[in-house]
């Protein structure tokens, strides 16, 4: 019997654990080159295509728990991509001259998804004129119920990695 519960519980730890899935991405011009950007300051670190080379997914989209603020529910995910070496150089090169305040450097990365503002990530002091690869792209979903929420979240997620992919 004692065996059996530690299968079940085994079986369902699983079930409930994110799998992760990196796909090498493939440019070819689908979506305009521009359409995702990151800059510091006013200066472009990587854009959609030939900048980003690979990118990992989590099965579900929505690996962590939604959580509600006032009356609307929040679900987070994350994608993570790997840009070029050049892009990588090109940040280490932008983040080398900026002055560490507390465990952050003075800018922050800003994201923009088809001209508007997605995200702005913070850079670790750690990371100072360090080449980095992998990055991690957060966002989330926003509904008047956890349901709606993760549609959401699903949807943002689903549409930023068609244009880092380039697959329509």
């Amino acid at each position: 019997m004692r065996k059996i519960i530690l299968i079940a519980i085994l079986i369902l730890m699983m079930s409930c654990t994110p799998s992760f899935q990196e796909i090498p991405v493939d440019y070819k011009g689908n979506f305009p080159t521009g359409t995702f950007r990151a800059v510091i300051g006013d200066e472009e670190v990587f854009t959609n295509g030939p900048d980003i080379v690979n990118v990992t997914i989590y099965n579900p989209p929505v690996t962590v728990g939604c959580f509600n603020e006032t009356e609307d529910f929040f679900c987070p995910f994350a994608i993570v991509i790997t840009i070029s070496d050049a892009s990588a150089e090109k940040f280490a090169g932008m983040t080398s001259d900026l002055e560490a305040e507390d465990d952050y450097l003075s800018k922050n990365l800003t994201l923009y998804f088809e001209n508007e503002k997605f995200d702005e990530l913070r850079i670790s002091s750690e990371l100072k004129g360090v080449k980095k690869n992998d990055i991690m792209i957060h966002g989330s979903g926003t509904g008047k119920s956890e349901r709606e929420a993760i549609k959401d979240a699903e949807q943002k997620h689903d549409k930023l990695v068609h244009t880092f992919l380039d697959v329509k």
